[in-house]
Order: C-alpha cells, then structure tokens, then sequence
C-alpha cells in the first residue's frame, strides 16, 4: 500500500531519538509498503542524507522552518490554544502544502511521528490514520515541573496544556503506539486507551566492538547524548559535580568523556585537564569504546533512553537512575540503579576498583541482543496497514 510518513524532523543525521527511532521504523515499512515521507527541518538538509533516505523511500518531501519562524509559530500556537512543544512545529502554508501533497500521493494510510504534526492531518480524510506518540511530553514536562526552578510554573501550564492535548489526538488515530509501558501506563490514566508498546532498539551490529576498536580505553566514565537536550545538561552537570569530582579524592587519575552533538555552554563549560567534552562525532562508538562504564544520572524525561541500550550493545557496564531502567529492565549485572549521589559513586567505584568489566558488559550484550533488536521491536508496525478502527465515536 501507499504509505505517508509525516514528522516533525528529516531522519538523519542519528543523533536525536525520535531521528533514530524514525529511520530504522522506516527501513521496516519501506519492505512491505511505498513510503513517501514529508519532514520539517530546522537545519539544512544534505543531498546524501536525501539519497539515503530514497534508497527505500520512494521520494522525501522537506519543509525548512528557521528559528525565527519557531518562535512566531510558538507564539501564534499559543493564542490557538496549542501547547509550545506542538505549536513551536505549526505553520498553515505548511500545512496548505501537505494537504496538496496527500491528494497528489493519494496514500491508504498516513503514520505520524509525534504529536507535534496532529494538527497537520488532523481534517485529513484517508482509510487509516497511525500516530506514533513515541513518549508522553506531559509526563515529560511533569518530570520537568518537579524539578522547580524560576520557570516551573510555566512549565506547569505547559503540562496542562499537553495533557489535554496528547488526549484530544487520539480521537483522530486507528492506531496509536507508545514507547515503554512506563509512558503507555500514564497516557492510559490520562483516558488514552488502545495503546501499542512500540519499543526502541538498537542494531546489534553496528554498535559491537571490533578489534580495530580493542585498543587501550582512555576514559574511565563516559556519558553521550545530545547536549542541547535539558534532561541531558541536568545529567552531564550532575555526574560531575556530584559523582566524578567526589570520586576523583579517591582515583586521581580518573578520567570523564561527555560526548554527542551540539553541547550547550553549561556543558562546555565542564571541560578540563581530565573532562573532555566532544561535541558531535561522526562515529559514536568511538566513543563507547573508548571507555570503561556508562554512567547517565538521568532524573528527568521520559521514553526510552537509546544510550543504555547502545552502551549495553557496545559491552559496558552501565549506572544509572530506577527512571531510567524502568523502561528497560535490564538484569543488575548490566545496569546498576543509584538514585543519589552516594549510590552513584558506590556503584561506579565498586565498577571501576572491583568489578569484572567483560563479564558485566557481556551480560548487557546478550541482553539487548535477545530483547532490543530493531527487527523484533518494530514488529507491531506490521499491522499498520490493517484498519481495526479505534477512533472515538
């Protein structure tokens, strides 16, 4: 069947998870169905990022938005009632070029990637309608809120506004899919129901350590993700100040790698003689592999962190938060819960001193392996195309 994909950011290059997320869920589709993909944009699309993408989609659609034109439209969202996170993406000529795209392309069904594209096809008339809400942004931004600060009570009413919002979308949606239960559970007691688990994965092959990459680890600690991301900072700050500098008394030579693109100042400003923060790598499993355990005191977000389970996939030990691992639940031979600081550097100096490095990071591989291959996670997507109606009367 004809197949439109519609998100809210191009695929490539991988390094957000709903990029990542949303590549491999197309390489999936494109098997059985043609797949035409419309994105928005924020940054310039390179031509072999475009090819790639055509290699198994029959042709991608690009909508460029500047960040002038995100902060008009988040202002204009507002005075609409839309929440930020929704109306940030919304722009009516755009949506104008859409709605001509879907009577050009003519698709049996349209799959969308968040519910920052529903007002795009929400008056769309096609024999099928799925909606990948991925995470819960107000349980997101909840965990946000609890977190308090000077903007908490923006933040407040942001939830508010998501929380009626993600409830409003489902009436529009024959199939409707969801991370981790962590996140379908809380939708579910927001009224949303007929939930799909849609978990994340992580290709097994790639992310392996080969020999070329066996060379002696430079770092003792490594956390990655994009550095923009607020949940991330928070982790990248904590892990410093509260478990390297600490731990660091009792190991001199300690040595942290923070790592993924586009480090905000407050990350770049942890840089020293013995923390280096990268900034975007081509190839991220030069990071993994170049150092001894993963560690993420990750206490904000939702969904499913896709560091772990690369980290895992890469063969390291890994420390993060109860948050974090309730999405995965992983054995405690490959990720060790601390929730303090105090329990963050028990683990990783109990890591680091004492533990059998191999045998943990084997542990984590298998697992992974047996539970978050892409193959496996994408399966529910099979039934995409077969209409089993769940819209609200």
């Amino acid at each position: 069947m004809k197949l439109l994909v519609i998100s809210a950011r191009f695929p490539l290059p991988l390094e957000k998870g709903d990029k990542l997320r949303l590549y491999h869920q197309l390489k999936y589709l494109a098997r059985d169905h043609e797949v035409f993909l419309i994105s928005l944009a924020d940054e310039e699309i390179e031509e072999k990022w475009q090819r790639d993408i055509e290699s198994f989609c029959q042709k991608t659609y690009i909508f460029s938005q500047s960040y002038a034109q995100h902060v008009f439209n988040a202002l204009r969202g507002l005075c609409l009632g839309m929440p930020v996170n929704v109306g940030y993406f919304y722009q009516p000529s755009i949506k104008r070029r859409i709605h001509q795209l879907v009577g050009e392309i003519d698709p049996t069904a349209i799959y969308v990637q968040l519910i920052r594209m529903v007002p795009y096809v929400k008056d769309l008339q096609v024999p099928f309608m799925g909606i990948d809400y991925m995470d819960s942004f107000s349980l997101r931004i909840q965990r946000r809120v609890e977190l308090g600060g000077l903007t908490s009570l923006f933040w407040r009413l942001e939830k508010a506004m998501l929380t009626r919002f993600e409830l409003s979308c489902a009436k529009y949606f024959d199939s409707k899919f969801i991370i981790s239960d962590v996140d379908k559970q809380h939708l579910e007691s927001q009224g949303i129901d007929g939930l799909t688990l849609l978990r994340n994965g992580v290709d097994i092959e790639y992310y392996r350590v080969d020999q070329d990459r066996k060379a002696q680890k430079e770092y003792d600690i490594l956390l990655v993700g994009n550095m923009s991301y607020h949940p991330n900072i928070l982790a990248a700050k904590y892990l410093v100040e509260q478990i390297a500098v600490p731990l660091r008394r009792k190991l001199p030579n300690l040595k942290l790698l923070i790592a993924g693109a586009s480090p905000s100042p407050q990350v770049t400003r942890l840089q020293n003689d013995w923390i280096h923060v990268t900034g975007y790598m081509p190839d991220i499993r030069d990071a993994y592999a170049n150092a001894r355990i993963f560690v993420a005191p990750i206490f904000a977000g939702s969904g499913l962190q896709n560091k772990i389970l690369e980290a895992m996939a890469m063969g390291l030990p890994c420390v993060t938060s109860s948050l974090v691992n309730d999405s995965i639940c992983a054995p405690a031979e490959a990720v060790r819960e601390a929730n303090d600081p105090a329990a963050f550097i028990d683990a990783v100096w109990s890591l680091l001193q004492h533990g059998d490095l191999d045998k943990y990071g084997n542990v984590g591989r298998a697992f992974v392996k047996e539970h978050f291959g892409w193959e496996g996670c994408s399966v529910p997507l099979k039934n995409l195309g077969a209409y089993h109606s769940n819209k609200s009367s």
